[in-house]
Order: C-alpha cells, then sequence, then structure tokens
C-alpha cells in the first residue's frame, strides 16, 4: 500500500530536525551508558514504539500505512535487523555513501529515511 500523503495522513510526521536531534541524543545516550544501558532502556521504550531518545522527545515510530504505533517485534526489525545489520553492513561497504543517503531521504516530502521505507515505518510527533 503506497504511502499516504497531505490531510489523509493517520498521524502529523515528525520534522526532519526533531529527528536528527533524536538521532543524535539516541548516540549521546549509547555514549553515556556505554551501550548497556541504552539497550536495556530500548527494550522497555520499543514496546511503545520508540527509541529513548523519541521517549524524550515525544516521537512515535509507527506503521505508514495505518499509523499505528510500532511494538517490539516491529521495533527489533526496524532498529536491529534493518539499521543496525541490513545498514550498518550497507554502510561498512559503501564507505558510509548508504549512510549519506539514508540521512539525505529524511528531507523528501514524506520524510521517510531509506531505512523508514525498507521497514514500512513512519515517525509520527506528539499530537
Amino acid at each position: 500500500m503506497p504511502y499516504p500523503t497531505g490531510a489523509s495522513l493517520p498521524f502529523v510526521r515528525a520534522a526532519a530536525g526533531d529527528r536528527i536531534v533524536a538521532a543524535l541524543l539516541d548516540f549521546l545516550l549509547v555514549v553515556l551508558t556505554l551501550g548497556i544501558g541504552w539497550m536495556i532502556w530500548s527494550l522497555v521504550t520499543w514496546q511503545q514504539g520508540q527509541s529513548p531518545a523519541k521517549s524524550m522527545l515525544g516521537l512515535t515510530v509507527v506503521d505508514a500505512a495505518t499509523g499505528r504505533p510500532y511494538g517490539m517485534g516491529q521495533m527489533f526489525v526496524r532498529e536491529f535487523l534493518v539499521r543496525g545489520l541490513l545498514f550498518g553492513a550497507g554502510a561498512a561497504l559503501t564507505c558510509e555513501l548508504l549512510t549519506v543517503a539514508d540521512v539525505v531521504t529524511l528531507f523528501r516530502e514524506d520524510a521517510r529515511t531509506l531505512h523508514d521505507q525498507v521497514a514500512g515505518s513512519a515517525v509520527a510527533a506528539r499530537q
């Protein structure tokens, strides 16, 4: 099913700036907690479709077609399998060009990164 646009969206899209702040905050939290604290915190927040930073900023990962928040299983697939393994390996093989492409797609009209498109997700702002 194609990604809905305009007034028909079942959620309010998060702005690109909010998503960048969330990514930087998640990185900072990983560093400050040596990764362990962030992973434990993630196991709690993934149940609501959020990363620790998204939780702090009021952002939620949702199904792009329905607007329903992702659950634990969907977040595991999106964060670990798609972003971590697929895009991590892809970035290493392309000398980080895949990471740049992923970030650049954030500025499209639908504000969905490549990993969002692969996972079928979008990021919603607090309503």
